[in-house]
């Protein structure tokens, strides 16, 4: 049973009900091979995680609902 209408709750709501808050890295390494200055990716990753949350935040879960 839902707390509130599916029109008010977003796929961001729905993950960090699970799982926790939505952790965002700035490396794909398990530890950092360096300080990002220098990175072969740029800022692809910032960038990757940016998109993910907005994506999750602006996504509702009416959006879902059958027809």
């Amino acid at each position: 049973i839902l707390a509130r209408e599916p029109e008010s709750i977003s796929l961001l709501d729905v993950y960090e009900a699970i799982e926790g808050p939505l952790g965002l890295t700035d490396c794909l390494f398990g530890e950092k091979v360096c300080n990002g200055e220098h990175c072969i990716l740029g800022g692809a990753i910032s960038e990757v995680n940016e998109l993910l949350r907005s994506r999750l935040a602006n996504t509702r879960l009416s959006a879902f609902k059958e027809e």
